[in-house]
């Protein structure tokens, strides 16, 4: 079970061994044969079942904090009572806002934000880069978590959402890295979506600019006429990140800023020793036969972080896909994937900065994956 760092208190009662629970209770209604790992397909429904929106077969906390099967036709969102695959997978239950920042408050000489030179990021075309957007529960309670996210050298989050001709020939929607902004944030987080100041900037330059972020967005939470004055907590902080982002995340929890409490990277492409300095609950989501990294290379990624509690999806390759390195760009999305990313995503920062046990059953294995490793 994990110890979650920068706990948030939303009222929840402790579910110490739940996911021994659900595992026992997906066991009891057939949906796990006697001595079979919990997955997530058992807990989306029957074994071998891929639909994520399948309320009547989800697992949801009762009362006492032990797990059943909803009744059918039941669904509860995440803050009424009940946490479901279902409700881990989609927009939560607050309204989310968004705001842009002035570049007045970007501090001189960051290697965050703003260019204003362009340069071609999509296949959309060229852009400049960015002012950060935030993201932010509209109507929750406060205190809310801070994430921020820098995204590769493949996606802009100022350009998407783009579309390509995936590997079956059909048009996909590649990226929409603001997705994870709003998913987000829906569910009681705030979010940063920001770019380095630099076209091509290194996992290592990303890293600095995801240090220098966090500080930028920590200050929201005391600036006078911040939409965030008083509401979020500036301690607790994560970082979040694709490709070259994705390494820059997970470097940037090499414990040099102690406001950081997780780290996740999507589709992270590093050099070795990869993350030997990350003493922070990680994450890593992934695909094989990503042309940017092996198979092998995410693999020994996760095996250089020495943190405690990490965690590593990474799925078949998906033809409805560019690439495998596309995986993680749209939580929201209808790639089969999707509502798995998604859920993963969602499920690590409940329980490593919400400190909401309810979500690490989802943090489980499923038909999709090629390997899932987690060590709470």
């Amino acid at each position: 079970m994990a110890n979650p760092i920068g706990m948030v208190s939303r009222g929840l009662a402790s579910t110490a061994g739940l996911v021994l629970a659900s595992i026992l209770a997906a066991c009891s209604s057939g949906a796990i044969g006697a001595g079979a790992p919990a997955t997530n397909d058992a807990i989306d429904g029957a074994a071998g079942s891929l639909d994520p929106n399948s309320p009547d077969s989800s697992i949801a906390a009762d009362s006492t904090g032990r797990t059943r099967p909803l009744d059918a036709g039941v669904a509860q969102a995440a803050d009424a009572g009940g946490v479901t695959a279902d409700s881990a997978a989609k927009i939560g239950p607050y309204t989310v806002q968004t705001y842009t920042l002035a570049q007045s408050l970007i501090p001189s000489g960051s290697t965050f934000c703003c260019d204003t030179q362009t340069a071609p990021i999509s296949p959309q075309g060229s852009t400049p880069r960015a002012v950060p957007e935030i993201f932010y529960p509209a109507n929750g309670p406060g205190n809310y978590p801070g994430i921020v996210f820098i995204p590769g050298n493949d996606s802009d989050f100022a350009s998407d959402p783009w579309t390509g001709t995936g590997m079956n020939g059909a048009t996909s929607v590649l990226s929409n890295i603001p997705d994870w902004g709003r998913f987000l944030a829906s569910h009681g987080f705030v979010v940063m979506m920001t770019d380095p100041v630099t076209y091509g900037a290194s996992a290592m330059q990303r890293s600095t600019a995801l240090l220098q972020a966090i500080s930028v967005l920590a200050s929201e939470n005391t600036r006078s006429g911040s939409p965030l004055s008083g509401m979020l907590n500036s301690t607790n902080l994560a970082v979040m990140g694709h490709s070259y982002g994705a390494a820059g995340a997970l470097h940037a929890a090499g414990g040099t800023d102690a406001r950081i409490k997780a780290a996740l990277g999507l589709s992270p492409v590093g050099s070795s020793p990869y993350f030997t300095s990350d003493q922070v609950p990680s994450g890593i989501i992934c695909a094989q036969n990503d042309p940017y990294m092996s198979d092998s290379g995410y693999q020994s990624e996760y095996a250089s972080i020495p943190a405690a509690h990490k965690f590593i999806a990474q799925f078949l390759f998906n033809k409805q896909l560019d690439s495998g390195h596309s995986i993680g760009l749209n939580p929201l999305g209808s790639h089969t994937t999707d509502p798995y990313v998604a859920r993963y995503g969602l499920s690590f920062f409940e329980v490593y900065l919400m400190g909401d046990q309810r979500y690490e059953p989802f943090l489980v294995t499923n038909s999709l994956m090629d390997s899932f490793r987690y060590s709470p």
